[in-house]
C-alpha cells in the first residue's frame, strides 16, 4: 500500500472525487468542498484569492484506509498552497463636470477613485495617469497631451494590509488661460486613463472623463503698437469742404469662435456735427485678436469759427459686442485747435 506524499500545488481549483475517509486538521477556509481523491485536492474557486504572490498556506489531512478484515492504516497528507498575484480592479469612476470660471482662478476638482485587490497583504500600490484623449471643442486648445496629463495629480494610494479595499483621491487643476478659448456653451471633453500598480506585476487601467463647459468672456479693447489709432486729427482748411481722418480700434476676445458687431454713439456735448463711421470687423475663429477701422468726418465750414490755436472737441463711444452679453468700450474724442482730434471710443 503506497503512501501519499506532501504535495505543493498552485492557487487554482483541482478536480474532486474520492472514496477515501478523511479527518481535517487544516484551517476551516481550506477544507475542500468535495472529497479527496487519489492525488487530487480541490477547493472552491476564490477561496484562496487572499494569498498574495508567493505567500503559502498548508492544509493537513489524515487519511484512514480500512481493509475487508478490519485492518486500518492512517497517513497524513499535507497540501502546500502557494499564492499567485491577482491584479487590482478599479471601480467605475464617475465623470467630472466643470464650468469655466469667469475670473482668473484655476479650475479645480477632486476625483475620488476606489479599487479592490483580493491579495490582502498587498500594499504600497501606486497610481499614474497613462493617457488622455481630447474631444469636443478643441480648436484653440494649446496644451499638448503631456501637458493635459499634468493637469491631473494621481495622489497617494491608500490600502491597508488585511483589507481588499483601496482608494485614490486624484486632483484636477487647469489654469484659466488654458480653457479661456471656450465660448459660452462649448464643451471640451478630456478622457483620461489611470493605472493602479500593485508592485507585483498587476497593473490595471481605468478611464475617467472630465468635461469643461465654456462661459462667456467679454471682449477687451487693446493697444497694438503700429496698428491701434484712436486719436484722429483734422485741420481747418478753407480749400476742403469736408475734413476727415481715419484710425483703427483693436480688441481681443479669448472666446475664439465669438463673432463681433460694433456700434457708435455721439456724445451729447458734440457741437460740430462731425460723424464717426465704422468699417467691417476683421477677426478669425482661430485667433483672439480683432480690429475695426473708423473714419471721422466734419464739415470744414463747421470749424471756421476757430481762431488760431483754439481747440474744440467731439467725443464718440464705440461698443464692441460679442453677441453673448459681453461688451468692450474704447473712447473717441476730438479736439479742434485749428486742428481737430478724434480719439475713438
Amino acid at each position: 500500500m503506497g503512501l501519499l506524499r506532501s504535495t505543493p500545488i498552485s492557487e487554482q481549483p483541482l478536480r474532486p472525487h474520492s472514496r477515501f475517509l478523511r479527518t481535517d486538521r487544516a484551517r476551516q477556509r481550506l477544507i475542500p468542498t468535495t472529497a479527496l481523491s487519489t492525488g487530487t485536492y480541490s477547493i472552491a474557486e476564490g477561496a484562496l484569492d487572499f494569498l498574495a504572490k508567493d505567500e503559502q498556506v498548508t492544509a493537513v489531512f489524515t487519511v484512514t484506509l480500512t481493509d475487508s478484515k478490519g485492518g486500518t492504516v492512517t497517513q497524513d497528507v499535507t497540501v502546500t498552497i502557494t499564492g499567485s498575484n491577482d491584479a487590482p480592479v478599479i471601480n467605475a469612476i464617475s465623470p467630472t463636470a466643470l464650468t469655466e470660471q469667469t475670473n482668473t482662478a484655476a479650475l479645480t476638482a477632486s476625483i475620488p477613485v476606489s479599487f479592490t485587490d483580493v491579495d490582502l497583504t498587498d500594499i504600497g500600490h501606486t497610481a499614474s495617469i497613462t493617457g488622455v484623449q481630447a474631444s469636443g471643442t478643441t480648436t484653440g486648445l494649446a496644451l499638448t497631451s503631456a501637458q493635459l496629463i499634468e493637469l491631473v495629480t494621481p495622489g497617494t494610494v491608500t490600502k491597508a494590509s488585511g483589507s481588499s479595499s483601496g482608494s485614490i483621491n486624484m486632483g484636477f487643476s487647469a489654469p484659466a488661460t488654458a480653457i479661456d478659448y471656450l465660448a459660452a456653451g462649448e464643451v471640451l471633453t478630456l478622457t483620461y486613463t489611470v493605472a493602479v500598480n500593485d508592485g507585483d506585476g498587476g497593473i490595471t487601467p481605468q478611464t475617467f472623463v472630465v468635461t469643461i463647459t465654456g462661459t462667456n468672456d467679454a471682449p477687451t479693447i487693446t493697444t497694438v503698437e503700429g496698428t491701434t489709432d484712436v486719436a484722429g486729427a483734422v485741420t481747418e482748411d478753407a480749400s476742403l469742404s469736408t475734413l476727415t481722418d481715419t484710425g483703427t480700434i483693436t480688441f481681443d476676445d479669448v472666446d475664439l469662435t465669438n463673432t463681433h458687431t460694433v456700434s457708435v454713439a455721439s456724445a451729447s456735448g458734440n457741437t460740430l456735427g462731425g460723424t464717426l463711421t465704422l468699417g467691417g470687423v476683421s477677426e478669425s475663429a482661430i485667433t483672439s485678436e480683432g480690429s475695426v477701422p473708423w473714419t471721422y468726418s466734419v464739415a470744414n465750414s463747421a470749424t471756421q469759427y476757430l481762431a488760431a490755436g483754439q481747440t474744440a472737441s467731439e467725443v464718440f463711444t464705440v461698443t464692441v459686442s460679442d453677441g453673448n452679453g459681453g461688451y468692450g468700450h474704447p473712447g473717441c474724442h476730438g479736439h479742434h485747435h485749428r486742428h481737430q482730434r478724434c480719439s475713438g471710443g
